[in-house]
């Protein structure tokens, strides 16, 4: 939402903690503050009836208004954030510092926190003033007189509207999915009489209405009664259900008016009774909504006929599948290939070659005009405005990234929550809530999911989780983020200026600079909130010291280039940054990085000759922190609030008592949901230690964890190790183990996707447990011993298994007397296997 609304969704809960806290504001300020606040919240709701208008159907007035509350929100933010730094981030103690050093830091403290107060003070005031300003400049007319008018004389029409009505030749292949939807409704001589149910499934704008209605129009003499209804994203049951009603043929209007869902439920069953009805349930969105609906569908052994279109397959009881005609199978994979996936721009390049001859197609699609037509950017542009507000300001921080370049999904989750887009949810995690967004994205097809294979520093290859974005839908992010002044990129030709007369740059973008291209604070930036250098020879290409508000900076260096050297002396300065990033780049971090109080996020993947400096134990607010270094000693533990730790396995020697201190401070960190590490060397205390450390990590949902050198691990220390049911990935290749822990078994670990293990001594049941586990789809297994599993194909083992690899074993499948076949795992040579789960058979790779 920030798109238009700003910063308004995370200032106003800043302002209102501002008002109940204690902060010894002076005399008047508080009631200020609450006044602001209020102001603002009224701004804010004008704000977010602009951003459910479409940018083409707004009055130049309105856009004009929005922008000037937009940046003012920005400058607040900004304003209030530098306060808190000053009141709250300076309470360090200086144990290693002299009696008389200590009231000196103590006094400068105080005399900052006092200044901070004034300053806040004559601030607020300041934007009363402004805000009055920008209502007094706009009073001539009112947002919800303007909004509404071009709400009700918009000439775009919803295209599920229009879909509803279009011309059955419109739509490509309709003939053969016609028919298989109406074999699907026929009658198949068993129970005949019961009502049966179709659904539709697949992305909008494939043309699922079109469809449905073709389908309705053929059937619907057949019927006693029917009714076609919409319902849409944000759906009124009670409408919904008059609709139904009116169209089935009901007539007393008066009295629907005025009954409530359950009295409209009664009387919808009733007035079916024992009709035979034939209802179409177009575009339902959520599970909830279709199963309130379905309780008003009476089963009355009439025969009668339901389908529902969704683009959610959790809502169907029986998906439709998608079905190519093979005559025009090669071209449909070039429109495909050419839309990325993007559902509105498929059905839009469909309706340009229809009718056209077939030896043109080819020709149509490889156009580049063809790709960038303005027909299908502005259809484009619609499935980018249905989006919910909270989606479009996720996505559009994606114009930042180069064309084709994997964006990780890890690492855009945190730059979305540093940056403040990620809203708060009761009983759920920040990540988590960003995970949703970025698969409702996915699922929406405005991103491409991808993966990205990767060597690690713990000498194995991962699978990075990301995405990719379409050229076309680059170029509508790229569109509205100029329009809108939401980032300011700067490439290989040129500098792309701030759209907006009076806007300030607020996110930089520096992309495939081979130059020393320096950015000078003084250019009309100083209120950069984020700054990403891509595939850039960067050098010294950047100066910090004037980036006072920069809340995110990424610097990644070119591929194939020498590595980049960049001084970070002045990062302790950057005192509002919550996300760094660096990669492919020298340097030494110096130990002011303990200065970033409200840093969040500390990736320094591929940095490979960076240190960490103990100072970053100070770093409390840190919640991910990825490197391809070692952890200084005796840092971990003050690092609480700890979700995410991925570095390089540890290579300190034990404390006199036999210890390793990062291995007992990992049960301090009782919030991970993933680790990755290792440890160079262990002992018999180690182990006990480290035991005792993975009991501790209750939410963990990732654990890669590599010993080297030493003995296996006991069988009793297998058998008392305790693993998390929330458990997704488990990675033990490094980590010798004499038997299988019992607490890797179907019943315990039902999430488990992933494992890799590495096991001295298995048996029939062992491996009979791992069969069994109901999420797994990716299997690494090493073993010493020769281990059988009997009927492995009609026993339900390995139901959803996808790939599975045996490193030094000779896998092999026997067929039995009873025509069952025998699993056997044997020391031998490697072995890839893949088990595709649909046809249950095994094929080399």
């Amino acid at each position: 939402m920030q798109a238009v609304t700003g910063a308004m969704g995370s200032l106003i809960p800043k302002l209102w903690g501002l008002v109940h806290a204690e902060y010894q504001l002076q005399t008047g300020t508080k009631e200020q503050v609450e006044s602001l606040a209020l102001d603002l919240e009224s701004a804010y709701a004008a704000l977010r009836k602009v951003a459910s208008v479409p940018p083409d159907q707004l009055d130049e007035q309105v856009k004009l208004w929005a922008r000037e509350i937009r940046e003012g929100s920005y400058d607040m933010e900004d304003v209030l954030d530098t306060f808190l730094v000053h009141v709250e981030g300076s309470n360090d103690p200086a144990d290693k510092d002299s009696e008389l050093k200590r009231l000196r830091k103590k006094m400068t403290r105080l005399f900052k926190k006092i200044k901070a107060r004034h300053d806040i003070a004559s601030e607020i005031d300041k934007i009363k003033k402004r805000l009055q300003e920008v209502k007094d400049r706009h009073a001539t007319f009112s947002i919800n007189d303007i909004v509404s008018k071009r709400i009700a004389s918009s000439s775009t029409t919803d295209p599920r509207l229009e879909a509803m009505y279009k011309e059955v030749k419109e739509l490509i292949g309709i003939d053969k999915s016609k028919a298989d939807v109406i074999s699907k409704l026929g009658d198949d001589g068993s129970n005949k009489g019961m009502r049966k149910i179709v659904s539709i499934v697949g992305a909008g704008g494939l043309g699922k209405t079109t469809l449905a209605r073709a389908v309705y129009d053929k059937l619907k003499p057949q019927f006693g009664c029917e009714a076609f209804v919409p319902v849409g994203q944000n759906p009124d049951p009670k409408k919904i259900l008059r609709d139904i009603l009116i169209d089935l043929g009901y007539i007393d209007f008066s009295k629907i008016a005025i009954l409530d869902e359950r009295q409209l439920i009664n009387e919808l069953r009733s007035f079916l009774g024992t009709k035979r009805y034939f209802i179409v349930i177009d575009d339902i969105w959520e599970a909830e909504t279709w199963k309130n609906i379905k309780s008003a569908f009476i089963e009355n052994n009439s025969g009668s006929r339901i389908i529902l279109t969704t683009h959610k397959l959790e809502v169907t009881t029986d998906k439709f599948p998608d079905n190519e005609s093979s005559e025009v199978h090669k071209a449909s994979e070039e429109i495909l290939m050419k839309c990325g996936g993007v559902p509105l721009a498929i059905i839009t390049m469909a309706s340009f070659l229809a009718g056209k001859a077939r030896e043109q197609w080819f020709e149509l699609c490889h156009s580049p005009s063809f790709i960038h037509d303005k027909d299908t950017m502005w259809i484009l542009s619609l499935s980018f405005n249905d989006l919910p507000p909270h989606l479009r300001t996720c996505l559009l921080y994606l114009s930042a990234f180069p064309e084709d370049h994997f964006i990780a999904k890890d690492q855009l989750i945190w730059k979305w929550i540093a940056e403040g887009f990620v809203e708060e949810k009761q009983g759920m995690w920040l990540f988590d809530v960003g995970e949703g967004y970025f698969n409702d994205l996915v699922n929406r097809s405005m991103i491409q999911a991808d993966e990205k294979k990767e060597w690690s520093f713990d000498g194995i290859w991962t699978l990075t989780q990301g995405c990719r974005v379409h050229d076309m839908v680059l170029d509508l992010l790229r569109h509205v983020s100029r329009e809108e002044n939401f980032f300011t990129i700067s490439d290989s030709d040129e500098v792309v200026a701030a759209s907006s007369s009076g806007s300030k740059v607020r996110r930089l973008v520096v992309q495939n600079r081979t130059d020393e291209y320096i950015v000078n604070p003084r250019d009309n930036i100083p209120q950069v909130r984020s700054f990403l250098a891509f595939t850039c020879d960067i050098g010294n290409m950047i100066s910090f010291r004037g980036f006072k508000l920069l809340r995110v900076l990424t610097l990644e260096g070119r591929i194939g280039s020498p590595s980049c050297h960049i001084d970070l002396e002045h990062i302790g300065k950057l005192i509002h940054l919550r996300y760094l990033g660096l990669s492919r780049i020298e340097t030494l971090l110096p130990e002011a990085i303990g200065d970033l109080k409200f840093l969040q996020t500390l990736n320094l993947r591929g940095c490979r000759w960076l240190n960490l400096p103990s100072s970053i134990s100070r770093l409390t607010q840190l919640v991910c922190l990825r490197a391809d270094v070692e952890m200084p000693n005796g840092v971990l533990g003050k690092l609480t609030c700890l979700e995410e730790l991925v570095v390089k396995p540890i290579n300190y020697y034990p404390d006199e008592d036999g210890h390793m201190q990062f291995v007992k401070d990992l049960s301090n960190l009782t919030q991970l949901r993933v680790l990755r590490t290792g440890i160079m060397s262990i002992n018999d205390i180690i182990e006990s230690d480290l035991l005792q450390s993975i009991g501790k990590l209750r939410r963990i949902q990732r654990l890669s964890l590599h010993i080297f050198g030493g003995k296996p691990q006991s069988s009793t220390w297998c058998a008392q190790l305790v693993l998390p049911r929330g458990l997704r990935y488990l990675n033990f290749s490094a980590l010798h183990m004499e038997i299988m822990p019992p607490c890797i078994n179907p019943s315990h670990l039902v999430n488990l996707s992933d494992l890799n293990l590495l096991v001295n001594g298995m048996d029939r049941q062992d491996l009979e447990s791992l069969s069994r586990l109901p999420q797994l789809r990716h299997l690494w297994l090493q073993t010493m011993s020769t281990v059988t599993l009997p009927n492995v194909a009609s026993n339900g083992c390995f139901q959803m298994l996808r790939s599975c690899c045996f490193p030094w074993s000779t896998v092999r499948f026997l067929l039995n007397g009873d025509s069952s076949v025998s699993f056997t795992i044997r020391m031998g040579e490697m072995i890839w296997t893949s088990f595709p789960a649909e046809k249950r058979r095994m094929r080399k790779e």
